[in-house]
Formats: C-alpha cells, structure tokens, sequence
C-alpha cells in the first residue's frame, strides 16, 4: 500500500490561532545527581531491607519516580521511590524474603516526571545501586 500525500503551500488565515495566558510554562525536566545514588547494601538475603537512595530535584516540583532493576534472568523488578522527607532524598525499599530472586540485581533505568509531565530517563549503569541477593 502506497500512501500519496500533498503538502498544502496555500496560506489558510481561518486556520490561524494565538496562545494567551500563561507564558513562563515549566520546560525544566527533573535533575538526578547519579553520584548521589546508593544502595544500604552489597549482598543481601532473607530477611534483609535493601534501601537505595538519590538525590532528585525540579524547578516546581517531583510527581513521580520509579526504579527498575533487571534481574540475571532478563527480568525486571519495579519500584516506586518515595521522598523521605527527613533526608531529602528519595528512596526505594526493597524487603528481601525466601521468595526473592536470588542473583544480580542490576539497576537499569531510573525514570523521573515532574508536575508539569517534564521527564528524566536515566539508562545510565549506576553501579553504586547494584546488590545481589543471596541464598
């Protein structure tokens, strides 16, 4: 199937249009300090609480932010990172039980909107977040 398109160069003034009202919108997207990134630990097992934290900062404001970490098997383990509002920085909590996935956990993208949907992807290797769970 071909699809033929035309490109109208006819000036249409019924088609014109002017924005009013707010004009210093939020274009800012998010800021993550990765060398603030850090995990409560190397090596875990059941019964442990894996902590990671970092540094998160907007010109207005943080919506949202989660964390992935990509398992030995391909997998992936999501996880949404809370501000503490003690520290100022935001964590993830991970409790590790029997049921946990044993081996590498490799932190793979850290993603982070703002309150104007302004986002930050981080798919940079954060070694510092890296911890393996053990039997």
């Amino acid at each position: 199937t071909s699809n033929n398109y035309t490109l109208g160069s006819t000036y249409y003034a019924d088609a014109d249009f002017t924005v009013v009202g707010e004009t210093d919108a939020d274009v800012t997207k998010p800021t993550v300090d990765s060398s603030s990134i850090k995990v409560s630990q190397k090596i875990a097992t059941a019964g442990d609480t894996i902590v990671v934290t970092a540094s998160i900062t907007d010109n207005v404001g943080i919506r949202y932010v989660e964390m992935a970490y990509k398992l030995t098997d391909g997998s992936f383990v999501t996880v949404e990172m809370k501000k503490n509002n003690e520290t100022g920085l935001y964590e993830a909590i991970f409790p590790i039980s029997s049921s946990s996935r044993v081996g590498f956990w490799e932190l793979g993208v850290l993603r982070v909107y703002d309150t104007s949907n302004n986002y930050t992807l981080g798919s940079t290797y954060y070694a510092d977040a890296d911890f393996t769970v053990v039997d």
